[in-house]
């Protein structure tokens, strides 16, 4: 009975998914990024050169990157060698649209502060406490979305209660869906928990971490004048609108703190994943098998 629920969760999550890769880039698009505005011709009209926002250009890559990493929203606890689980995540996006590099991303110039996010997180346990994992994130009004995977090694789980359990888990993750920016974000997270049973018919488990999130981005080629249709000149009236974003590498630390609480085969739970520049607070639906 437990494969077959599997396999029918399964295939309405994978048909619910790709219901939302289609119907998101339909619909208002309000939360789509250009970054043309970070490159300005220089002088005015003639465009000899290009001014670049490096800076900016940091600053949203580094949002970005954070609000598509994979966020675990689970305890310290594997699934065991046999084990399975899929799981729903619900995230808002918390950042600074005030911020002038937010601002001008923006496609219609009127960034949200709080973006929505999904994710489906499919988990599958290994022997020696390991388990592997994938991800697909899409935000919301937007044609930006996010695939990953992730390992976690659980190091101490339920041999020593009440010693909590410790787990650790390294992650990659890669947005899609823009013709300008190449995101990727890589990281290891450590997380310690404690699962306390509640009258042999629930178990929760608060639970603590800590997140080294690595931002990897570049820009593609982008043309600073794209009404123009002259290709780029060099001579007496030199002409170089194209510009790009170097590779660039960014460290930033996030605290993990959650609580998730397991019900036969049924979860529910809450995360904030939080850092100076993004925070993420997400509700989680999940069911291990």
């Amino acid at each position: 009975m437990a494969p077959r629920i599997a396999s029918t969760t399964l295939r309405t999550a994978l048909a619910a998914v790709a219901l939302c890769a289609v119907a998101a880039p339909a619909s208002a698009a309000s939360n789509d990024i250009t970054i043309r505005r970070f490159g300005t011709c220089a002088p005015a009209g003639a465009c000899e050169t290009v001014d670049l926002r490096t800076d900016d250009f940091s600053k949203l890559t580094r949002d970005l990157g954070l609000m598509f990493g994979p966020t675990l929203n689970s305890g310290a606890e594997t699934l065991g060698p046999a084990g399975f689980a899929i799981q729903f995540d619900q995230n808002i996006a918390v950042v600074d649209a005030n911020e002038d590099y937010w601002t001008d991303a923006n496609v219609d110039r009127d960034a949200s502060g709080t973006m929505l996010l999904s994710q489906l997180h499919l988990r599958k346990g290994l022997p020696l406490s390991l388990e592997l994992g994938g991800f697909f994130t899409i935000l919301w009004q937007s044609q930006l979305l996010a695939v990953g995977s992730e390992i976690r090694w659980a190091l101490h789980e339920d041999t020593l209660w009440p010693v909590p359990d410790l787990s650790v888990r390294g992650y990659v993750s890669t947005v899609l869906g823009s013709s300008e920016l190449n995101v990727t974000t890589a990281g290891a997270e450590i997380v310690t928990g404690l699962p306390i049973g509640v009258g042999n018919v629930a178990n929760i488990t608060p639970y603590v971490g800590y997140n080294l999130a690595v931002v990897i981005s570049a820009s593609r080629l982008i043309d600073a004048t794209p009404l123009d249709p002259r290709p780029p000149i060099t001579g007496t009236e030199t002409s170089q609108p194209e510009f790009v974003f170097p590779v660039e590498t960014q460290l930033v630390h996030q605290g993990v703190v959650g609580l998730r609480t397991q019900f036969a085969v049924t979860n529910v739970g809450f995360q904030a994943q939080f850092s100076p520049a993004v925070q993420n607070y997400t509700l989680s639906l999940g069911f291990e098998f």
